[in-house]
């Protein structure tokens, strides 16, 4: 395994393209000295991060949960890389373009402390459920266990399969307010003697709340189940390392939290699975073999992209991911402790004194999160994830306290005066 530890601080700036970083690698001298969380109070250090970014500065985007906005060097690789394919296509696809492939494969493996052996370069998260909710083997009599939690169009498509195919899906309800014991605990007595597959998320998408999952993935393993992970909000937004996690198969959207273009993801597989968990789609080249991780790669992927995730893991690095992660855990601390007591409104998703990750949801209490939505977007232009009951604010590196105290401002007079 490619060493982590030299991968992410060994390498740190020395491997980043100081052309391309300028001021982000400048910038990052300043705060070397500090901890991650001192460094997440720096707003000099950030507001030259998000200098490198070309937002559209007639909005304060808090939906960066959804999808981010990619630094200006991942967009300009990007440019750089559609420009060079499309000079001479048959040739650079299948050269150049899997030669960046197997680079990222292999920095996107150290990251998640996996082999690269065991990484899927996919399109998205979906992409990457999909392929193991058609997938897996569940015979006939056997259950699957989920939770309300999950992603509706998972859920969804697991129960289509199970009827089909004679089996049970059991949806546990995940209350908001339990404890990490308790949803342990809850888990647990779902998973009987006929469960073979155990989904759940890593960050709950609706709440932005970090699920205990190296405990969850302990108890199953001990029980034989396999467990999938939709960890579209966990890489690149808290720290994940799947060999520690213990899960079976995570897959993830690099253009959420690790800033990677549209149209990017990586989908782990366990090297002892890969063998028995089929692809979505018959690769071309019979040579892959059943015990490939290649094999899990639809050839219409963008390869061009790829290149441009090469360039958004140079910029993670030259920020350093305790100090990103630090950073998110900051700013949703900022905005929620200034509403916490503020009558009508409440807040989920916070853990503790600290919380894990960059964004959490919000309700006012009378006040329809539809219409929330559209008001914050259309008279105060800022932009947060709508829901069926809450709405979710998501900081990203390049968020200002400046959009979050505009955000705390706004809901207040709601809460007090309504719409």
């Amino acid at each position: 395994m490619i060493d982590r530890r030299g991968f992410l601080f060994h390498a740190g700036l020395t491997g980043v393209n100081l052309a391309m970083l300028p001021l982000v690698a400048r910038a990052a001298d300043k705060v070397v000295s500090k901890t991650p969380e001192e460094a997440a109070q720096d707003e000099d250090y950030w507001a030259a991060v998000r200098g490198a970014f070309r937002l559209d500065g007639r909005f304060a985007d808090l939906q960066g949960h959804a999808v981010a906005s990619a630094p200006s060097t991942t967009l300009d690789e990007m440019a750089r890389t559609v420009d060079v394919v499309h000079s001479l296509p048959a040739y650079h696809l299948f050269r150049y373009g899997q030669t960046e492939k197997d680079r990222v494969r292999a920095r996107l493996a150290s990251v998640l402390g996996a082999e690269a052996t065991e990484v899927a370069l996919v399109r998205n998260t979906t992409e990457g459920i999909s392929t193991l909710i058609r997938g897996l083997e569940v015979e006939l009599g056997d259950e699957v266990v989920t939770t309300d939690q999950d992603y509706p169009p998972f859920i969804r498509a697991w129960q289509a399969r199970g009827d089909r195919e004679q089996f049970r899906v059991r949806v546990v309800s995940l209350p908001n307010e339990a404890s990490d014991d308790q949803l342990v605990e809850q888990l647990a007595n779902a998973v009987t003697d006929r469960t073979s597959v155990l989904m759940a998320c890593h960050v709950l998408f609706r709440s932005g709340r970090v699920l205990p999952m190296k405990r969850i993935c302990a108890m199953a393993r001990e029980r034989r189940v396999r467990t999938v992970i939709d960890g579209a909000h966990g890489f690149g937004h808290v720290p994940t390392d799947v060999s520690q996690i213990g899960c079976d198969y995570y897959a993830n959207s690099l253009h959420k939290w690790a800033l990677g273009p549209v149209g990017t993801g990586v989908l782990y597989i366990r090297e002892e699975l890969i063998a028995e968990t089929p692809p979505l789609f018959m690769p071309w080249d019979e040579s892959l073999g059943d015990n490939r991780i290649e094999k899990f790669e639809d050839p219409g992927t963008s390869l061009p992209a790829w290149p441009a995730v090469n360039a958004s893991l140079d910029f993670l690095e030259a920020i350093g991911l305790p100090r990103k992660f630090a950073r998110h855990a900051y700013l949703t601390r900022y905005w929620s402790e200034q509403l916490d007591g503020v009558q009508n409104v409440t807040v989920r998703g916070i853990q503790g004194p600290t919380h894990g990750g960059g964004f959490a949801s919000l309700r006012i209490t009378g006040v329809e999160s539809r219409r929330l939505f559209r008001h914050l977007l259309d008279r105060h232009r800022i932009l947060v994830g709508p829901g069926e009951t809450d709405i979710k604010i998501a900081s990203q590196v390049y968020t200002r306290p400046a959009d979050l105290d505009a955000l705390v401002a706004v809901i207040k007079r709601v809460a007090r005066n309504g719409l």
